[in-house]
């Protein structure tokens, strides 16, 4: 719902543990941990989001979440 807050999150074993790094179609939205939140959710984020999880000790990444947020029209 417009004005909410909305939390993704993505979840991983590994070690040491990842890094994530969170997209809005290409752009970088946030190097953060497992979790990334929007408060205040708006039109302007609707897209696909997704996740980028990387580890420092194998330099293996993989992206490992894919969501589509698309609000209802009211």
């Amino acid at each position: 719902m417009e004005g909410s807050s909305m939390t993704f999150l993505a979840e991983t074993k590994s070690h040491p543990p990842c890094a994530y790094t969170w997209f809005l179609l290409d752009s970088i939205l946030s190097h953060t941990t497992r979790t990334f939140t929007i408060h205040a959710v708006s039109r302007e984020h609707e897209g696909l989001y997704r996740c980028l999880v990387s580890n420092s000790a194998t330099h293996l990444s993989s992206p490992v979440s894919y969501t589509h947020l698309t609000l209802p029209t009211t």
